[in-house]
């Protein structure tokens, strides 16, 4: 389902002082939830295109860009955010499909009467948490299997299967821990 985030109104939910915060905060949040954004589009595969108010922040025209595969829009007065959102649910063919993020009630109820789902910020935070948090741990995960067994381990499943033997020069013979030792190479 593509994701429409309302960049600033996501934004403000979690940068202390809010609107009123330093141009600088603004700017490194602004960057971080790019980042989060991305890392979410990763792990679930859904297009998103967050909208910005660029004029209220910094000078210059409404312009487009990408952050790796996150569309991001930024408006200029007169359009603002809003606008650009609304605009974008009412050209959809599918309006049905879009997942549109914000706190805003009255963009909210907008959205809502053309057919998409709308999410609050804090809601969607917490999604974004769980996705990151889940993609971590099937990193830590993937890692774990990669590593070899430790010393502790082999001990561990050869008392469960037996010692191992090797068969060289046609006699049987204890193998050394070591020598059952190997890496994992990925595919």
């Amino acid at each position: 389902m593509p994701l429409l985030v309302d960049g600033y109104n996501v934004l403000f939910a979690v940068v202390p002082d809010g609107p009123s915060a330093r141009p600088e905060v603004i700017e490194a949040a602004r960057e971080r939830l790019l980042r989060q954004l991305l890392s979410y589009h990763q792990a679930t595969g859904q297009p998103i295109t967050v909208v910005f108010d660029q004029g209220a922040f910094a000078r210059g025209a409404c312009r487009e860009e990408s952050f790796g595969s996150i569309r991001v829009l930024y408006t200029h007065p007169p359009r603002t955010a809003d606008d650009d959102i609304r605009r974008l649910v009412t050209a959809s063919t599918a309006p049905q499909t879009l997942r549109v993020v914000t706190s805003d009630r009255e963009l909210g109820r907008a959205c809502s009467r053309h057919g998409a789902k709308v999410v609050s910020a804090n809601a969607f935070l917490d999604d974004l948490h769980r996705v990151a948090a889940a993609a971590r741990g099937d990193e830590t995960e993937q890692r774990r299997k990669e590593e070899p067994p430790s010393e502790d381990e082999l001990r561990y499943w050869l008392g469960v299967f037996g010692e191992a033997d090797s068969a060289e020069g046609g006699l049987l013979r204890r193998a050394p821990l070591q020598a059952l030792r190997h890496r994992r190479r990925p595919l």
